[in-house]
């Protein structure tokens, strides 16, 4: 049986499993770290493992797209330097920085594993490519599965499209680490099922910035967020409709 996915466009139109493409936080306590930048959050029931993949690849989203792993050195950091000065420092901190961006709207536990591969056995794998977006100006895209009911998501951060987007910006790296690991996060969380939030919805505390927006602007991507706008992320309504797709799929 072939389920339906449909994919979600980080600052674009939902196009059920999603693709959403991107466009472009409450105080937490800090995530659980390991050497690997492992980060543990609190999700809902069983633990999902999420990869985030800097090598490249290939990804059922775009089938046809090659995408080359991360090029650090693109990517200057104010005072100096690039981000290829400390790679796998860099890879770590998004990792607990996208954990943390979640945390606190799961009711599961949630691994983020930074790792050069990847790992075939994550629930979800990120696609970090240094290629551009070949949908316009999105910055990332990710498969919208209702009710976590695959368990076998991807999703795509495009590096070349946020360093575009960044070009006028004198980004420090810390600024560089919130960016993907939002990027990361926003895709992450449509794999479990949150759609986008549209800004006329839009709830933020100081400095904190709704993860879920439908088309956060380059500044807001620097910033903390979290998600907090409550969502109903499997409702009754939800799984008929995706019954119902998946049987319109078998025939």
């Amino acid at each position: 049986m072939t389920q339906t996915r449909t994919c979600s466009r980080f600052g674009g139109s939902a196009v059920l499993m999603l693709c959403l493409p991107l466009f472009a936080g409450l105080p937490s306590p800090a995530p659980s770290g390991g050497e690997d930048g492992t980060s543990q959050v609190a999700s809902r029931g069983q633990s999902v493992r999420v990869h985030l993949r800097w090598a490249g690849g290939e990804s059922r989203i775009h089938p046809r797209l090659a995408l080359p792993g991360m090029d650090f050195s693109a990517f200057r950091v104010a005072g100096g330097g690039a981000l290829d000065s400390d790679s796998a420092a860099f890879r770590r901190d998004v990792a607990e920085h996208a954990a943390q961006a979640l945390r606190q709207a799961m009711g599961t536990e949630i691994i983020v594993l930074s790792t050069e591969d990847g790992d075939a056995a994550a629930n979800t794998v990120v696609h970090v490519t240094q290629s551009e977006s070949p949908n316009g100006g999105g910055v990332g895209e990710g498969e919208y599965d209702p009710c976590d009911a695959q368990r076998d998501n991807e999703a795509i951060v495009f590096a070349e499209s946020l360093r575009k987007r960044a070009a006028s910006c004198d980004f420090s790296y810390e600024n560089w680490v919130q960016v993907f690991a939002n990027v990361a996060a926003h895709e992450v969380a449509h794999t479990l099922g949150y759609a986008h939030v549209e800004r006329s919805d839009y709830q933020s505390w100081e400095g904190v910035v709704e993860l879920m927006l439908d088309a956060h602007t380059i500044d807001e991507l620097a910033r903390p967020q979290r998600i907090i706008t409550p969502q109903d992320t499997c409702t009754p309504w939800v799984i008929e409709k995706t019954l119902a797709a998946n049987e319109t799929d078998r025939e």
